[in-house]
């Protein structure tokens, strides 16, 4: 059952600053620096500062990319678990009621605690950087030789007989052909079929694709989109139906009814966060989940979902309020807060004990001005904002 604490923020509206004042195009990449250096407070003060601030779409959408960029390898089942994780704040979002909404949420000791043990999970797990990067003029057949597994390539065609063009047919062979490869799963481990390089080989032709499609959608007379319905995938709003990925998951899907040792609630899970929110120039940053689903679908080996907890992950949750604590810095977010709070529990202003109790919980020194060497505040003037850009080009280099 979910709780409100009887201390918090008082919600306000942020935009391009966040509720302490930090620019927003910041933060982010200061967390995922702090992310992949494994600096344990650093992100915990970081995705407070976040969720304070109410930006539960972007947060969602940089645990995919950053899932999906550094982390699918080292733990392949873990997207199952943010998949489930999404659903519980759906979940305890449709519980409050709307006028209680913003301030409720952002006082969810639920929702504190599941984004608090999503990021310790990223900070437990190892880091994969996968090297796809393209060169300029890898459309050219001899770049395309290169890297190709495949000598000939049969243009895909959908029911309606639309075809797709000659080189974004062979972009969607090339990440196929990994789904037809056999393998002996009595002979070898999982980490043996799903390794390092075969991934950085289908990242590689995943993204070469959606550049060619790119260059392609300006040239006339050449078809990028076609029709694949595979009744599975009903939910995908039609916009995302005619796309190639969209293709490559209907034979993911297909796939998997064909595997007895398949886990389609894995699979089910990659779907679902690479469709999360999504629009088609998200394919590069989530091409991880698209890669690894690929090789689940037709994995020779049953793969099991495993939950397994840190001690690590169990301090940070049950110390999580400590860092949204140190947000509390509006003058009058006591007084606010208080009468919000009282309003949401049913208790009367007249009971001084508790008031009395939550203003001694609320009196916290702040102790986020760590952040200010690096993240220079919106409303700052312009010198103090070019006295600190050298900091931040330097933290960001590093």
């Amino acid at each position: 059952m979910d709780v409100m604490i009887p201390y918090g923020i008082y919600f306000k509206k942020c935009g391009k600053k966040s509720y302490s004042g930090f620019k927003r195009n910041h933060i982010f990449p200061y967390l995922e620096k702090n992310l992949i250096d494994k600096n344990n407070e650093s992100v915990m003060a970081i995705v407070a500062e976040l969720h304070c601030s109410s930006y539960y779409q972007d947060i969602n959408n940089f645990i995919i990319k950053y899932y999906s960029s550094y982390q699918f390898l080292s733990n392949i089942t873990m997207a199952y678990f943010i998949d489930q994780n999404f659903r519980k704040i759906q979940s305890i979002k449709k519980a409050i009621p709307k006028s209680q909404h913003k301030n409720a949420l952002i006082n969810s000791n639920e929702i504190r605690n599941i984004y608090c043990s999503m990021f310790s999970q990223f900070l437990d797990n190892p880091t994969h950087n996968f090297s796809t990067k393209l060169e300029p003029k890898c459309y050219q057949e001899e770049y395309i030789l290169r890297h190709s597994n495949m000598s000939k390539i049969v243009p895909i065609v959908d029911n309606n007989h639309s075809s797709l063009s000659d080189k974004l047919s062979r972009g969607v062979r090339e990440i196929l052909y990994w789904q037809n490869i056999q393998f002996d799963g009595l002979s070898g481990h999982l980490k043996k079929y799903i390794n390092f390089e075969n991934l950085e080989k289908i990242m590689y032709w995943i993204n070469w694709t959606a550049k060619v499609e790119v260059m392609e959608k300006k040239l006339k007379n050449v078809s990028v989109m076609f029709e694949s319905g595979y009744s599975s995938l009903k939910n995908i709003k039609p916009i995302f139906r005619c796309g190639w990925e969209f293709f490559i998951w209907d034979k993911i899907w297909q796939k998997c009814e064909k595997n007895q040792y398949v886990n389609k609630n894995l699979i089910k899970s990659y779907t679902n966060l690479f469709y999360y929110n999504y629009s088609r120039t998200k394919i590069k940053e989530r091409a991880g989940l698209l890669a690894i689903s690929v090789f689940v679908s037709n994995s020779p080996l049953k793969v099991k979902i495993e939950r397994k907890i840190s001690k690590f992950e169990v301090f940070a949750s049950l110390n999580a309020n400590e860092f949204y604590k140190n947000i509390n810095i509006e003058p009058d977010n006591d007084d606010k807060y208080l009468e919000m709070y009282n309003l949401f529990n049913n208790i009367k202003t007249s009971d001084t004990k508790t008031n009395e109790k939550i203003y001694r919980q609320n009196k916290i020194e702040r102790k986020m001005d760590f952040l200010k060497d690096y993240l220079p505040e919106v409303n700052s003037g312009q010198e103090e904002i070019e006295k600190n850009s050298k900091k931040i080009s330097d933290y960001f280099s590093k």
